[in-house]
């Protein structure tokens, strides 16, 4: 069965700006590989200053990170991939959660073109979820280069309920979202893409 991501606790700061139309508010980045990049000798820049990757993220926008624990980030480990595209999987998953009531307030998905098909089906998913679950609101948890639709499919959930987007790694090249090149510098054009979107919110 396909799962998806339970959040436990949300920041009653995303909630206030998403009720008061503040849509899309969490831009996020899932930043597990970071140290073993570093240790590999990556130092992160932007615009050919070193500086902390936080910092630089934080510089374009972003407000939130995502940490994985790993016994090694090197690894390969079997992909769970909560699917966005996958209605039925989703309602099974999130209705057995609460049928063993699991206490959560937001739910978040994958959306990747690559495994979770078309914007257009990651939208009708999310807007029957929303439906369905009047009291959830909703993250897209993963997205790779596709964050502007992603980010179109948040902002357009009913009464804010949509609170934004975490791009998957964005120090690696697996699905097109890479934000810095080999050598840990911001790649200009795709770190824009951000830089438009936080300026929207």
């Amino acid at each position: 069965m396909a799962a998806a991501c339970l959040f436990f606790a949300q920041d009653p700061d995303v909630r206030v700006a998403a009720q008061r139309g503040d849509v899309g508010s969490i831009v996020g980045a899932d930043i597990s590989s970071v140290q073993a990049a570093e240790d590999r000798g990556v130092k992160y820049s932007d615009g050919g200053v070193s500086k902390d990757i936080l910092e630089i993220l934080r510089d374009h926008g972003f407000n939130y990170i995502r940490l994985r624990v790993f016994n090694d980030p090197t690894k390969p480990t079997p992909r769970d991939r909560p699917y966005g595209g996958d209605n039925a999987a989703t309602r099974r998953f999130v209705d057995a959660a609460l049928g063993q009531r699991v206490a959560f307030d937001v739910l978040g998905q994958s959306c990747y073109t690559r495994w979770q098909g078309q914007p257009a089906g990651w939208k009708a998913n999310f807007d029957d979820l929303a439906a369905r679950y009047p009291t959830l609101s909703f993250v897209v948890a993963e997205v790779g280069f596709e964050v502007k639709e992603a980010m179109e499919v948040m902002r357009s959930l009913p009464d804010g309920r949509g609170l934004g987007t975490f791009v998957w790694e964005p120090t690696s090249n697996l699905n097109g979202q890479s934000l810095f090149d080999g050598s840990g510098a911001v790649i200009p054009e795709k770190m824009a893409v951000y830089d438009e979107l936080t300026r929207r919110r």
